[in-house]
């Protein structure tokens, strides 16, 4: 009970709190900062809608250089039909253990045409 007076403490006096994701592209993040995530993916203005109807929202976008069509890129994704942490997941990378590498402007299995 005393430590979690001490958590109760720390929190009200203005401290950080332990992060809710230890890994990852949302490594380090707290429970605040995923709700405003989901709170932005559900806007109706978020993301770009690719020709081919894909929605797409960059939750946590890279700093390498911009990717053109032919070139072979890496992600991770997660897929969710009804928001970013709600509904059924349609797809993942993170079930395969790796990121989903494949040519981009090349329609794939996972890909659908002009994505």
């Amino acid at each position: 009970a005393g430590a979690e007076a001490e958590a109760g403490s720390a929190r009200q006096a203005g401290a950080r709190r332990e992060p809710v994701v230890p890994w990852g592209p949302f490594k380090g993040l707290e429970e605040g900062d995923i709700d405003a995530l989901e709170a932005a993916s559900l806007a109706p203005d978020a993301g770009y809608t690719l020709p081919c109807g894909s929605r797409v929202i960059d939750l946590v976008v890279g700093t390498g250089p911009q990717p053109r069509r032919g070139d072979v890129v890496y992600c991770q994704y997660k897929v969710w039909a009804g928001g970013f942490r709600a509904g059924p997941v349609a797809d993942w990378t993170y079930y395969d253990g790796r990121p989903y590498g494949w040519t981009l402007g090349t329609a794939t299995d996972r890909e659908p045409p002009d994505a």
